[in-house]
């Protein structure tokens, strides 16, 4: 009688417990029908070998139970009961000498190691489709690469027709790649125009696998190509191509993908890369690492150049024109080549981390009013020689323009500045080149990290063509001025009696500092429609005013209202103009919070014996 360690046990135990929940339904192991050993699991019937003890854990394997021609049949009879064939068990085949395989299409899965050791002379089965299909309903972690049947076959017959798997060309009709696990005679593999996805795992240790011809519909790649050699990839179609949902982690990627390599597009090398008009997406690395590219066309059509999409692609030059694009992302285009230009366009909202770092990009770089963030980096060892920021950006990451030692004016239209990291210009820049801003605020850059570092400040002489909007909001309603370009206006708060001015801000800055004793504001001069928010407080009796902290505050934000510097604990409760409640909550911290309100209306907040009237815009 054979005896189990403690440790033996419990392995087992646990390996039980990975099993699916069908397999503990097992009625009856290894019987032997017409030359075939089976498992009865529920309703359904397993080919295995001679002598399991059971279907997953501990069991002596047997070598050779099978020899010659072997015909699964898509069903078994077993005491008058009929069973769908649908699986190979683990090393159900193991060490076996066989002439030919048959295969049926009731099959749904081929566990790891069922032909380990095998040699098989002829693999025969109904279609590459059905194929594709095996094993996509199993567990990751029952899923093993070793010893495909195909890998161990000298001849494959699919369909009635013979395939070289060393150099393999899938019909048309095949939607799903898969299974092709531990190939490793393959070399090359085409796939057809019908195909839609490469699934993960499919090509894993394909070691000798060096060329693939990629299908012109695959819209999906799962990882399948991580684990292979492939050195080429032939992406047949360019504007497919583009739009190819690649998997994101370097290790599911290929060396095709992930070094360097030319771009092979039907059989040839492209150098001069022109992107179809109507792609208007070009998903993440979908091109990086082609050294070869010399040249890039993007047609008008373009929205979005996403992340790593031209990563390295080292000989890139000339002119880059993203006039049509209102996003790029992180390191869409760094470290490649060096770029005489790049033109950014008018609907441009975003540019990521790193976008042209290390481009070497010569010349200006003008960002559009609708710009609302430039990412750390993103120019960064670039050759520029000016740089334009729009009135619309909100955001430059650290580092933005770093190392960028040769600009001589950086020009912005920015009428509200606001605090930069240190790092975003070189000092050089700082130090020698002239910042341009807007008519009537050098002062007010002087009071901001990041630009109050330029020595050499001036500001623009405007045309003052054109007009712009200045909107003001506050409690008893709202009203917007049409003004010159370039124009000043000078605003006077006077409050209803009872009332005072509790803050105003400009363009969600908080200005409440700047007014005068009159209560006057002037805005900067306008280059870009802006917008004011008066904020009122009720005039208490000194006894119940001092019992609330002095710097309690509340402004108005997009669909609410923020409420900060009160005591935690204090109570706030938000009524309508009319009196109704609309909401009420206990301050939790000093720190802001927010209440979501309906838009367009004037709200009354009450914050312990403050009471202030806001409109939320």
């Amino acid at each position: 009688m054979k005896r189990f360690s403690f440790f033996q046990l419990m392995v087992a135990m646990v390996v039980m417990l990975m099993v699916p929940a069908q397999c503990a339904k097992a009625e009856t192991r290894n019987v032997k029908i017409d030359g075939i050993f089976y498992e009865f699991i529920g309703d359904e019937a397993f080919v295995s070998c001679s002598n399991i003890s059971i279907f997953l854990g501990e069991y002596e394997y047997a070598s050779g139970s099978y020899s010659g021609d072997v015909a699964i049949p898509k069903e078994v009879i077993y005491e008058g009961k009929t069973y769908p064939v649908v699986g190979i068990i683990h090393e159900a085949f193991r060490e076996c000498t066989l002439s030919t395989v048959t295969l049926p299409e009731s099959l749904r899965e081929i566990r790891a190691d069922a032909f380990w050791g095998a040699t098989i002379e002829r693999l025969v089965f109904s279609s590459w489709e059905w194929w594709g299909n095996l094993n996509e309903t199993l567990r990751s972690d029952i899923i093993g690469p070793s010893d495909n049947p195909l890998e161990k076959s000298s001849e494959i017959c699919v369909g009635g027709e013979l395939f070289d798997i060393e150099n393999l060309v899938l019909p048309e009709g095949v939607t799903r790649v898969n299974n092709f696990w531990d190939c490793r005679k393959m070399k090359s593999i085409i796939i057809p125009s019908s195909a839609k996805l490469i699934a993960r795992g499919a090509f894993r240790e394909c070691y000798n696998l060096g060329y693939l011809k990629m299908g012109a519909n695959v819209k999906v790649i799962e990882g399948g190509l991580g684990e292979s050699a492939l050195k080429t990839i032939d992406i047949g179609d360019i504007a497919n191509w583009c739009g190819i949902s690649l998997p994101q982690g370097s290790n599911l990627l290929p060396p095709a993908l992930t070094e360097s390599h030319p771009l092979i597009v039907n059989g040839e090398e492209v150098v001069d890369l022109v992107i179809p008009e109507g792609v208007r997406v070009i998903n993440p690395k979908v091109f990086s690492y082609c050294t070869n590219l010399k040249s890039l066309t993007l047609p008008q059509s373009i929205d979005s150049v996403c992340s790593e999409s031209f990563k390295y692609c080292k000989s890139l030059e000339g002119a880059v024109n993203l006039s049509g694009a209102s996003y790029i992302g992180n390191e869409a285009f760094a470290y490649s080549g060096s770029f005489t230009s790049v033109t950014l366009g008018e609907n441009l909202e975003h540019v990521g981390n790193k976008a042209f770092r290390g481009c070497h990009l010569k010349g200006d770089v003008v960002f559009h009013d609708k710009v609302k963030e430039i990412g750390s980096d993103a120019f960064a060892d670039c050759d520029l020689n000016s740089v334009v920021i729009g009135s619309g950006v909100e955001k430059i990451g650290s580092g933005a323009f770093s190392g960028c030692e040769s600009i001589q004016t950086v020009t912005s239209h920015i009428v509200m500045p606001f605090d930069l990291p240190s790092s975003v210009f070189p000092t050089s820049v700082q130090r020698n080149a002239i910042l341009y801003v807007p008519a009537g605020t050098k002062e007010l850059y002087t009071r901001f990290d990041g630009w109050r570092s330029f020595i050499n400040i001036v500001e623009q002489e405007d045309s003052g063509e054109g007009t712009c909007l200045l909107a003001l909001q506050d409690a008893f309603g709202a009203m917007k001025l049409q003004m010159k370009r370039s124009e000043q206006q000078t605003l006077f708060f006077q409050a209803a009696k009872g009332w005072k001015v509790h803050s105003v801000s400009y363009n969600g800055i908080d200005v409440t500092a700047q007014l005068g004793v009159d209560g006057s504001f002037t805005t900067p001069a306008l280059f870009a429609d802006a917008t004011i928010n008066v904020v009122y407080e009720e005039i208490t009796p000194n006894a119940i005013a001092s019992a609330e902290p002095a710097a309690v505050h509340v402004s108005p934000a997009q669909g609410g209202i923020m409420v900060g510097g009160a005591k935690a604990g204090s109570p706030c409760s938000v009524y309508t103009f009319d009196g109704r409640l609309a909401a009420r909550q206990t301050i939790s911290s000093a720190d802001s919070e927010y209440f979501a309100l309906p838009s367009g209306q004037v709200y009354v907040v009450q914050v312990g014996a403050k009471r202030l009237k806001v409109l939320v815009p």
